[in-house]
């Protein structure tokens, strides 16, 4: 790889990914994709310190490069433009960047494919969202916490409304109209999901415009706290949702990482989201412990085959996040220097010799482990958790015991997606 090169867009979520990309010997162009008429420094800084070339106008490299690589769902576009000009590509396409972004489009595209879905409704404005709530609610259910719950989707606006779990009207009404959308609060759509049965699993899998790269991260996630990851070959994704979805994603000419997260309850999958992009944080495992990272990487965007080499065959690994209720302040963070590679950075500089923790961002750090069993990862990975140091942060205490619970109840719904 000491002979290529790239050009990395990122949001500030992919650092780890640009990074390992140049550990492999590839000459990393890095540029934080942050725009505005008055630049802040901590939105364009994140990466200064480190073995990357820092990038203000992409447009200098695109056409000078091996690779383009966006890490989020935007441009798609914009990919599908410089993929017909003959530039190697590694993110999504326009149509599926648009399913991940407007969670309708996406939600009515699966259920055509035949991908299992949750019962949803798409509503327009806010008086519709409380409508339907209303209308469905089991209003003989006297006890709050047993009744049903509704989860609310807002199109493309999530910095503003991340997805909320509510039981009534009111509740939704509470949250929506708190969510600054000012004039367009009844103008704005939303997909609003039933509860559904089952286990909450997903899958990270590459697809290189012909077919899904192997073996794929099968996934148990608990949000804000941490994933489990077993390398699998084959299970139920296959035949439930990856077969269903795979001419559309060659029509569209798609060469990246695609995610799914989904309910199994033994019988059928429901997804219930699409990630047309790299996972945050928890793709931080595929930069970590993919030991071809940057064959993958390649490959995947010039549309080759290549096995995924998972670096000493461990078939199960962890990511614990550390995050932060102060994301405006500056601070250091200190491990012991051994651990450098099972940390996982978002926003961050290495200036005077120290990390530093660059605000903006509730994640301050993540830390992985392998194990021979999920387990064993989880301990791993919790105990170097317990050896960061930094101002204000936290992660979870029961990680461990809430996936054992999970893999228990997933287990018992047979071989399927066993773990």
């Amino acid at each position: 790889m000491a002979d290529r090169s790239a050009l990395v867009l990122d949001t500030n979520i992919c650092i780890e990914h640009a990074l390992r990309l140049a550990q492999d010997g590839v000459k990393v162009y890095y540029c934080p994709a942050s725009g505005s008429a008055y630049p802040i420094l901590q939105d364009l800084i994140s990466g200064d310190g480190f073995n990357l070339l820092p990038v203000e106008d992409m447009g200098q490299y695109i056409f000078d490069v091996d690779l383009v690589l966006i890490s989020d769902c935007f441009l798609g576009g914009f990919a599908d433009s410089l993929r017909d000009q003959g530039v190697n590509v590694f993110g999504a396409s326009r149509k599926w960047a648009f399913y991940e972004n407007d969670r309708a489009a996406g939600f009515k595209a699966l259920k055509k494919m035949g991908v299992g879905v949750p019962d949803s409704e798409v509503c327009i404005g806010l008086k519709q969202v409380l409508a339907y709530i209303d209308s469905h609610e089991d209003k003989s259910e006297k006890d709050p916490a047993k009744k049903e719950r509704f989860f609310i989707k807002c199109n493309k606006y999530r910095g503003n409304f991340e997805t909320r779990a509510v039981r009534t009207s009111q509740e939704a009404e509470s949250f929506i109209s708190q969510s600054n959308f000012g004039p367009y609060l009844q103008d704005l759509v939303y997909l609003i999901q039933r509860q559904s049965p089952g286990v909450e699993i997903g899958v990270d899998v590459f697809f290189n415009g012909k077919d899904f790269l192997k073996p794929m991260a099968f996934t148990i996630e608990q949000k804000g706290e941490g994933n489990v990851t077993k390398w699998v070959e084959k299970n139920g994704v296959d035949t439930f949702i990856l077969d269903k979805i795979k001419k559309s994603l060659i029509d569209s000419e798609y060469k990246g990482n695609v995610s799914f997260e989904f309910l199994y309850d033994g019988q059928e999958t429901r997804v219930i989201d699409i990630t047309s992009r790299l996972p945050f944080p928890c793709s931080v495992l595929q930069a970590k412990y993919i030991e071809n990272y940057a064959d993958v990487v390649f490959s995947t965007a010039m549309g080759e085959d290549v096995e995924v080499r998972i670096i000493d065959d461990y078939d199960f690994c962890t990511s614990i996040t550390i995050s932060t209720s102060d994301i405006i302040t500056w601070r250091p963070i200190v491990f012991p220097k051994n651990l450098r590679d099972s940390i996982g950075f978002r926003r961050v500089v290495f200036k005077d010799g120290m990390y530093y923790f660059v605000p903006g961002d509730e994640v301050v750090c993540t830390t992985s482990a392998q194990g021979d069993s999920y387990d064993d990862s989880i301990e791993r990975a919790v105990d170097i958790a317990k050896q960061v140091e930094c101002n204000n942060i936290t992660f979870s205490g029961n990680f461990s015991d809430e996936i054992d619970k999970i893999v228990e109840k997933l287990n018992s719904l047979g071989d399927d997606f066993s773990f």
